[in-house]
């Protein structure tokens, strides 16, 4: 005898409970993810040319700051493959810490980057600066998401 198939429409109340669980936390992981890049959008167009490239004609500081949003959409795809892979062996719990981890020490990082260099040790540009603090939390949200 052959059991018959559940199909999601039908399935037992608990399990249905579970899915509006699941999807409620996908609806708000998504937003929080796309209100990050939306802000961030906003400061690199808006903001970041005249803060960090003060030095480059207008058009170049804003090309300067949209790359470090780029590295964010680049670093997210990586970080997912390289979370995901290890989860698979190591365990999600402990990569999904690591992740959010990651996510608060670059946004922190984000946070410490200084607007004009203050010493002789900080080069000239600080697009290396904005480029590594928004690799970080880029590649571990890729790795949350995935």
């Amino acid at each position: 005898m052959t059991e018959p198939s559940v199909s999601a429409v039908h399935a037992p109340p608990g399990n249905r409970r579970q899915s509006s669980k699941v999807a409620f936390a996908s609806l708000i992981g998504t937003t929080v993810e796309w209100y990050d890049f939306y802000i961030y959008g906003t400061a690199a167009a808006l903001v970041f040319p005249k803060l960090f490239f003060p030095e480059f004609s207008p058009g170049a500081g804003l090309l300067a700051s949209l790359s470090t949003y780029a590295v964010g959409f680049a670093a997210r795809p990586l970080g997912g493959i390289v979370f995901g892979h290890y989860g698979d062996r190591v365990g999600r719990k402990k990569m999904l810490v690591l992740s959010l981890l990651a996510m608060g020490l670059g946004t922190l990082a984000m946070g410490l980057v200084p607007a004009s260099p203050r010493s002789a040790s900080w080069p000239r540009s600080s697009s290396w600066r904005s480029d590594s603090c928004r690799a970080s939390p880029s590649a571990a949200n890729g790795a949350v998401r995935c």
